[in-house]
């Protein structure tokens, strides 16, 4: 594989030299591409267990504050929403203190909104040690790819910063035509949401939705697709019931039962007869 970086280097001698520009602004962090994603584990104050001696307060801002500064704009959680228990480790809290941490860096928000800096954050949960469907994943790449378009930097992250986080990053790499570890990706190569998102619709499990995807693209290239469904002609009618069928009445009209019914309980027909 001969990735050319935007200096002339190949692939492998970027990698190489990964240790200069793949290394992360915390300890569990590394930029798959400096300067616009970077890939690791929670970003705020972890509790104790699962390999981790907990941090303290003061150790989990001072992580959250290494990420800001590196440039995030967007936050990319895969958690779930109650992996993390209690509540100064939850992404409440997580979220109340990067809203602070980063308004004391470029104002408020309603001014960071109008020069395009607001702080964003995108949810897709996974389990631990899983994924999730086709389709989720196809509008979270979209998302991701719609947030690279606006030269934004992205902080994409799990648990420990290894297994969901690597899945999307690598996703999300394999999506633009040209991946150079050590440039940003120019907003020419990264794909459009909409074609890539059809791309996967047509990969739906069930034939059903390989024929319906398959029927939308041969109508947009104006040619028929075998077992897909064809659409009706503008103005054309519905068919009508069948003359003398349930609910047929002459001249066109459609009589229920209900009225017929209501005039029985009474006794009587539509003059007030008795029988």
């Amino acid at each position: 594989m001969s990735c050319i970086a935007g200096d002339g280097s190949t692939f492998a001698e970027a990698l190489e030299t990964a240790s200069t520009w793949a290394t992360g602004p915390h300890d569990k962090s590394n930029w798959l591409v400096p300067d616009c994603i970077l890939v690791g584990g929670w970003p705020y104050r972890l509790p104790r267990g699962r390999g981790s001696p907990g941090e303290t307060a003061e150790e989990g801002r001072s992580k959250l504050s290494s990420i800001l500064t590196a440039g995030t704009r967007t936050f990319v959680t895969l958690t779930e929403p109650r992996e993390l228990r209690g509540k100064p480790y939850a992404w409440g809290a997580f979220k109340s203190e990067a809203e602070a941490q980063f308004a004391a860096l470029h104002g408020p928000r309603r001014q960071a909104m109008r020069l395009g800096r607001e702080l964003r954050f995108l949810q897709c949960p996974m389990p631990d040690g899983g994924v999730t469907s086709d389709e989720q994943l196809a509008r979270l790449l979209a998302a991701i790819l719609q947030e690279l378009s606006q030269d934004r930097a992205l902080y994409v992250h799990c648990y420990g910063g290894h297994g969901r986080a690597g899945i999307v990053s690598e996703a999300c790499s394999a999506c633009s035509s040209a991946c150079p570890p050590r440039t940003r990706w120019p907003r020419s190569t990264c794909c459009t949401a909409s074609a890539w998102t059809a791309g996967w619709a047509a990969r739906g499990s069930s034939p059903t939705a390989r024929a319906a995807a398959a029927g939308r693209a041969g109508r947009r290239a104006g040619r028929a697709v075998p077992g897909a469904a064809r659409p009706r002609p503008a103005g054309a009618a519905r068919a009508a019931p069948a003359a003398g069928g349930r609910g047929a009445a002459p001249g066109g009209r459609r009589r229920g039962r209900g009225g017929r019914q209501r005039r029985r309980a009474r006794g009587g027909h539509r003059g007030g007869r008795q029988r």
